[in-house]
């Protein structure tokens, strides 16, 4: 039976291991192809209009595997959560629903509920995708296990499922399975990497009260540039599918790696430090992406890891008006851009907005980060 996976919203994180699971049991994949005009095209077409852009070029990526993947079922990724007690973007409950409805002559969908923070569901679903797809309930569970296993060993920030124990619950080793490798580095290789990964952070604080009111700015451990000045750091932070897939983005990484920029993710904080800043609030966050854009920021912002934030976020997306907020708030004086985006937002308006704000950055860091981005007040007597 060939499965057909939409490369789009959170694919790129869980790709290891909805491949996995569904070569374990023994089904072949096509993966749509990254992200492109055609594929936008496709999805603005035949979407709703009050949908975000994520969801609109996700609805291209399943009428594209419709039109040209000869798929015998469509995987659509239904995931309600991924950890207890919060939720993801609400979209996701109705994916199903709105791609089944929007879409015509789609073939059978593979659209069941996932709860990924809960272990017996989770198994549940496993079960019934074998059933759907001709195969034994056993066969599902044991390969779920494998793709957990798999997933977990190379996933990051929120994509890596921390209560599960990946056993495979027959006794058995884990190998790679013999078409992994033929199936991630061919058709199925539809995503490349589209942000910078970040190095180390380095460096502890810049400055200290008397460093600044005598103008002397000692920098220790600095990250250098090819030039030897020290490196504008700046953390891209937003949805995953916002900030991973080039093509909705604009390539905005890639602007800011030319700029001679260092981008930092929220992959690189861990996940303890993000509960921790989040606790600050007077209420636990109820969206996961928001509660890691917003514990990201803050411990970077904290520590002095960075220099200024860029945030992207679709037009009319709910939970990032309220997360753009909490953040401007926290990072009080710490030059934010944020970057709206839509199937009308054009390229040059984002590369002279990205340009302008590096330019800020650094005239910033030339006369000392601790004066805010909207400037120093001067005296006039």
């Amino acid at each position: 039976m060939r499965i057909g996976i939409p490369n789009g919203l959170l694919y790129p994180d869980f790709k290891v291991l909805i491949e996995t699971f569904f070569l374990e049991l023994g089904q072949e994949i096509v993966v749509s192809p990254k992200t492109n005009r055609t594929i936008l095209d496709l999805g603005v077409n035949c979407c709703v209009d009050e949908a975000c852009l994520p969801v609109k070029v996700f609805h291209g990526h399943v009428r594209w595997l419709a039109e040209h993947g000869n798929c015998d079922m469509i995987f659509i990724p239904r995931i309600m959560r991924l950890r207890k007690n919060e939720s993801i973007c609400p979209k996701f409950c109705g994916l199903t629903e709105m791609v089944q409805f929007s879409i015509p002559d789609l073939p059978p969908l593979i659209g069941s509920p996932i709860d990924w923070s809960d272990d017996k569901g989770l198994r549940s679903w496993a079960k019934a995708v074998a059933r759907q797809t001709g195969r034994r309930c056993k066969d599902g569970q044991s390969a779920l296990s494998r793709a957990l296993e798999r997933h977990n060993s190379e996933a990051k920030g929120y994509a890596k499922l921390y209560p599960y124990e990946c056993s495979l619950g027959d006794g058995s080793e884990s190998e790679s399975h013999p078409n992994i490798t033929k199936i991630r580095n061919g058709r199925g290789k539809t995503h490349e990497k589209q942000f910078l990964q970040s190095s180390k952070l380095q460096g502890q604080k810049e400055k200290d009260a008397s460093d600044a009111e005598s103008g002397t700015h000692p920098v220790q451990s600095p990250v250098l540039g090819q030039s030897g000045r020290e490196k504008i750091r700046i953390a891209l932070l937003g949805h995953p599918y916002n900030v991973k897939d080039a093509f909705l983005n604009m390539n905005t990484a890639d602007k800011l790696a030319r700029l001679g920029v260092q981008v930092i993710t929220d992959e690189t904080v861990s996940e303890e430090s993000v509960n921790r800043e989040a606790a600050s609030l007077f209420k636990k966050p109820f969206w996961t992406f928001a509660r890691y854009s917003y514990g990201a920021a803050c411990h970077l912002y904290r520590n002095r890891a960075i220099d200024g934030i860029i945030y992207i976020s679709s037009f009319a997306c709910g939970i990032d008006s309220v997360v753009i907020e909490l953040i401007r708030c926290e990072t009080d004086g710490m030059p934010l851009l944020i970057l709206k985006v839509d199937e009308h937002t054009g390229e040059a308006g984002v590369d002279t907005r990205i340009e302008a704000f590096i330019d800020l950055l650094g005239r910033r860091k030339a006369i000392g980060s601790d004066n805010p981005a909207y400037g120093k007040r001067l005296s006039c007597s």
